[in-house]
C-alpha cells in the first residue's frame, strides 16, 4: 500500500480535481474525502491516514475552526502520527503561523497545485528540510511563550501541567477564586489558547517536535 492520504475540502470542483490528480500517482491511496473539519477530525480517527490534506479555510467556517482542526488531529493518541498539509488560498502570514503552531507540517499555496505530489512525498518523508525548520521555528515560539509569562502565570501552567484542577491549584497556591481566575486568563491570552487544556497540548507538542529532531 502507498502512502494514505485524507483530503479535506468543501469546494466540489476542487475536491474533484484534487482525488483525481492524486489518484493517479502510483503510491498515493486516497483513503477518505471529506468535506467539513469536523468530518476530517472523525476520518482521521478512524482511518489513521498517513497524511491528511486540507484547507484551513471551508465556506462555511473561519480559519480559526479549519486551526481547531489541525490542533484536534495533530493532538490525537493514536497508534501513530497523522501529518498534516494545509493547501489553501489563504496567504495571510498570522494564519500560516497558526496554522504550525496548531501542528501542521507543511503549507501550501492553491497556485502550486501541480506540485502537490511533490509537496506530499516531502512531507511523509522522515526528518524533511521543512520538518528540520519547523522544529526550530516551534523551540523558539515555544520559549518565547512561556517567557511571556509572570512567574505567577508560569507556576500555574507548570501545575495544570502535572494534572491538577484549578481547585487544586487554588488551595496549593492559597489564591482567591478570584484572582486565579485573572490570572489563568492573563495566561490564556498570552498562549493563545482558550483553555489550559489546550495551552498544555499546545506547549507539549512544540517540545515534543524539538525533542524528537
Amino acid at each position: 500500500m502507498g502512502t494514505t492520504i485524507l483530503v479535506v475540502q468543501d469546494n466540489p470542483e476542487w475536491l474533484k480535481l484534487m482525488t483525481a490528480y492524486l489518484n493517479d500517482e502510483h503510491d498515493f491511496l486516497i483513503v477518505g474525502a471529506v468535506t467539513s473539519h469536523e468530518q476530517a477530525l472523525q476520518a482521521a480517527k478512524a482511518i489513521l491516514p498517513d497524511i491528511v490534506v486540507l484547507d484551513v479555510q471551508l465556506m462555511d467556517g473561519s480559519w480559526k475552526e479549519g486551526v481547531q482542526a489541525i490542533a484536534e488531529i495533530a493532538g490525537m493518541a493514536t497508534s501513530k502520527p497523522v501529518k498534516l498539509l494545509v493547501f489553501s488560498a489563504l496567504q495571510e502570514e498570522h494564519v500560516i503561523q497558526q496554522c504550525f503552531l496548531a501542528g501542521a507540517i507543511h503549507y501550501a499555496y492553491r497556485d502550486s497545485f501541480r506540485d502537490l505530489p511533490h509537496i506530499i512525498r516531502s512531507c511523509i518523508r522522515a526528518n524533511s528540510p521543512m520538518e528540520a525548520l519547523l522544529k526550530d521555528y516551534l523551540r523558539l515560539k515555544r520559549e518565547e511563550r512561556l517567557k511571556a509569562l509572570t512567574a505567577a502565570e508560569r507556576m500555574i501552567f507548570d501545575l495544570v501541567r502535572e494534572g491538577m484542577t484549578l481547585t487544586q491549584i487554588s488551595r496549593k497556591l492559597m489564591k482567591s477564586e478570584r484572582t486565579l481566575k485573572n490570572q489563568v486568563n492573563s495566561m490564556l491570552k498570552k498562549l493563545h489558547a482558550r483553555s489550559c487544556k489546550e495551552a498544555v497540548g499546545k506547549l507539549e507538542r512544540m517540545e515534543e517536535l524539538h525533542v524528537s529532531s
